[in-house]
């Protein structure tokens, strides 16, 4: 844009000696109105840099804050990966039940770990209550 708004001063003025050309300019302005539309111009550029630093500041602020939650040492660990179907002999049901609950069994016993959940496509619609612990280690449900 300023390269197409530059092309016809340049076409009228570059040509002609700097004498012919200050005599054809015609002043349709005031110094007045010049300096008033100035004066605006870095009011509104200072208003924009002000506004500018303040939100990228906010920004700063709203990434960096704590949310209240520990979100430290989480892990995800896929324990028992296989597909649930009704196609099972009541033995394979018998030796994945007993399974899952020999790996809910050592979880609860690890010393390491402050709680787990367990859960699948089929538990997501359903009421899990999960435990969540903020930065002074208090339980939210």
């Amino acid at each position: 844009m300023p390269l197409l708004t530059s092309v016809y001063p340049y076409i009228k003025y570059g040509y002609r000696s700097p004498v012919t050309s200050m005599r054809n300019v015609s002043v349709r302005y005031s110094v007045a109105s010049r300096a008033v539309l100035l004066g605006l111009q870095y009011v509104f550029t200072v208003v924009l840099v002000v506004l500018s630093v303040y939100f990228s500041r906010h920004f700063d602020f709203l990434i960096n804050t704590p949310l209240g939650f520990r979100t430290e040492r989480i892990l995800e660990a896929d324990l028992q990966k296989e597909n649930w179907n009704n196609r099972y002999t009541d033995e394979q049901r018998k030796t994945r039940n007993e399974r899952i609950e020999r790996i809910r069994k050592a979880l609860d016993e690890c010393p390491y770990i402050d709680s787990w959940i367990c859960s699948s496509f089929d538990e997501i619609t359903s009421e899990i209550q999960v435990n969540f612990f903020n930065e002074k280690d208090k339980r939210y449900r």
